[in-house]
């Protein structure tokens, strides 16, 4: 009833077995081996991007050898963070002796909050690019800000030896004219768009660099007075950020990247 199916309580289980519901815990703990898992989220992809998918992470995989990937993203952050799960909870004897302030989060309608950009790799981070408010990265802003501003002397200071691959997202400014013909200038060794496998943020470690970051910025639900004090928060947490678990989430790349290419995407198993 419970093993390898969801959407099964303990309570229903207790109802269908005419026992109490911390019957059914006590005998799913001590008399078997079935923990419940929350579900991770996963993109929709469709029939066309799965295909592509595994036949492009066979190209990345082989292109990876014997070389450091740097890889560069956009992510938003808001003044308090308030889809951030750790500050979702409070605990309390007595809710209405608790004080408004833990009990209640004000939200406003429209939360303000700051887009952050910056590329990194095992060896280190960039410099951050705060996005002005209400301006879209297109193939202008993406090539002065990230690519000659941030990716460039990141590649001098950490990658002098070439043995790099840049590996950007889909994103249409990403792979704008221009920004392809900068990248022949300066010989800059990057993930061509046919080789890009598409949909999938679960291979790329920047996605656990920026739970990281997050979880610095907002330890101890840390809230923001405004964009600016915001602003000097990441810039202060990304200087603390331990390189020894920058490093950790880059191990893993090459393997996720290996494991769809033999055994395609996790859904498929």
């Amino acid at each position: 009833m419970f093993d390898h199916h969801d959407g099964v309580s303990q309570r229903q289980a207790a109802r269908k077995f005419k026992c109490t519901q911390p019957m059914i815990c006590k005998t799913l703990k001590t008399k078997t081996r079935i923990v419940c898992f929350k579900k991770k989220k996963i993109p929709m992809r469709t029939e066309a991007q799965r295909e592509r998918i595994r036949i492009c992470c066979d190209r990345l995989y082989r292109k990876l050898e014997g070389v450091s990937c740097i890889i560069d993203d956009e992510s938003y952050f808001t003044l308090a963070q308030s889809t951030n799960n750790g500050n979702g909870n409070f605990y309390s004897s007595d809710v209405s002796a608790t004080p408004s302030n833990v009990k209640y989060r004000p939200t406003a309608k429209f939360e303000k909050k700051i887009l952050v950009l910056l590329c990194f790799s095992e060896q280190g981070v960039s410099r951050a690019f705060f996005v002005p408010s209400g301006l879209a990265i297109d193939q202008n802003i993406y090539l002065e800000q990230c690519i000659k501003k941030r990716l460039v002397p990141f590649i001098e200071k950490y990658h002098p030896d070439g043995q790099y691959l840049f590996w950007p997202d889909l994103a249409s400014a990403h792979y704008a004219k221009k920004v392809i013909s900068y990248f022949g200038e300066k010989n800059i060794n990057f993930v061509t768009k046919c080789d890009n496998p598409p949909n999938v943020p679960e291979l790329r470690p920047i996605e656990d660099f920026w739970g990281i970051l997050k979880g610095l910025v907002y330890a101890n639900n840390w809230k923001a007075k405004d964009p600016a004090q915001l602003r000097d928060r990441i810039n202060d947490c990304l200087k603390k950020i331990d390189l020894g678990l920058v490093q950790d989430t880059f191990r893993s790349t090459r393997l996720r990247i290996g494991r769809v290419r033999r055994n395609g995407l996790i859904e498929d198993n």
